[in-house]
């Protein structure tokens, strides 16, 4: 799997959802700030790199030479999508044509041809419109449109279990509108009906210090972890002392009581926020993986709360999605004497899923400090 988070990805589940219309929306508007590549695939079905028969009829399959190709579209009449991409504003546009059984293998061979372009791979604006590559690839917001029909083509069921938002599709127009999204330090940005909370209210006995202060890239670690989330909620709030964390500028709200724990944390938070539904995080997990919230969102339905189960059964409460209406719980629970955050859950209606691996890692002590400004993301 590659992984690009500075990648758009945009699939449909069906013909005729105006999905390339949305596409050259947002290039149109992203290209006035920054260089924007676009790409599209085409990914022909096969068996072992032979041919079904309805593939073969395709007259796009027909200009395929090889198991793939790659080619750069620019001027043109306007008809096709990769000509409205490049008329929208887009500087560089990739159309790949693949037998899905090499989809692998042309998509390195893109990304090889991007940098042997000169583009800077790693952080420049890039829009993709597809369904399959999410097979091959991990953007960093991946979309898909679709009616309010039940019918899917294949190539949209095959990867819908990773879709990060389903954007529906009214005729004349979506529920989010592409100006909606955002691009900006090498990050897609797309506001959830929803607030994210980070706990930094704690003791730090592990590491002896404020493990929210730690500096990371030259700046606070909690801003580090508040910066991948603006953008991507309509609010963001900060549990602990408004003093200390002043330098944010995001709503801090302190403990109803000190040193009680993230519970108190999070019934404070939970009454102060704006949102009907609420994620929750921690001031020492330096990358949020928003990819998977925006899941926890999409499974949600009529539940308490989401909460991720790590590979040992572990219950992960302190990154879990909560519905404000759990503060009468915590009342509860809290009026009975009991501060233990785990009690929390077993009185909701809670809707668990597995974690991810990868990414959920926090630095406790020194070492993991140490470890993480040493190897990044290869110590998560």
């Amino acid at each position: 799997m590659i992984r690009c988070p500075n990648m758009l990805m945009v699939g449909a589940a069906g013909r005729n959802l105006g999905k390339t219309t949305f596409i050259c929306r947002a290039i149109e508007r992203l290209s006035k700030t920054q260089p924007v590549v676009a790409i599209k695939v085409t990914a022909f079905d096969d068996i072992d790199g032979k041919i079904i028969t309805e593939t073969a009829r395709c007259n796009t399959y027909k200009t395929l030479e090889g198991r793939f190709m790659i080619t750069h579209e620019g001027e043109g009449s306007g008809a096709k999508d990769t000509h409205r991409m490049f008329h929208a504003g887009a500087e560089k546009v990739y159309w790949i044509r693949t037998l899905k059984s090499a989809l692998d293998e042309a998509l390195q061979a893109l990304f090889d041809q991007i940098r042997a372009d000169g583009v800077t791979l790693e952080s420049t604006c890039i829009i993709c419109e597809s369904n399959s590559a999410r097979k091959s690839v991990e953007p960093g917001l991946f979309l898909v449109i679709r009616d309010a029909g039940d019918d899917f083509k294949p190539s949209c069921t095959e990867v819908y279990d990773e879709v990060d938002r389903v954007i529906l599709f009214h005729g004349d127009g979506w529920e989010v509108d592409p100006d909606e999204l955002d691009f900006s330090e090498a990050r897609w940005r797309l506001p959830e009906d929803a607030t994210a909370i980070i706990l930094s209210g704690g003791q730090s006995r592990r590491m002896g210090c404020d493990k929210g202060l730690l500096q990371i890239d030259g700046i606070p670690l909690i801003e580090k972890i508040s910066g991948q989330l603006r953008g991507n909620f309509r609010e963001v709030i900060v549990s602990g002392d408004p003093k200390k964390y002043n330098f944010l500028q995001l709503r801090t709200v302190p403990d109803l009581e000190p040193a009680r724990g993230p519970l108190m944390g999070l019934l404070a938070t939970l009454r102060a926020s704006n949102s009907e539904l609420n994620w929750v995080t921690t001031c020492d997990m330096p990358e949020p993986n928003i990819s998977f919230v925006r899941r926890m969102i999409r499974h949600m339905g009529d539940y308490d709360a989401v909460v991720p189960v790590d590979a040992d059964g572990w219950k992960q409460s302190l990154i879990g999605l909560y519905r404000k209406g759990v503060v009468g719980m915590i009342e509860q629970q809290i009026a009975a004497g009991n501060w233990a955050i785990r009690d929390l859950l077993p009185p909701l209606h809670v809707r668990y899923i597995p974690l991810t691996s990868g990414w959920y890692r926090n630095l406790n002590t020194k070492k993991d400090y140490q470890d993480y400004l040493n190897y990044g993301h290869d110590f998560i």
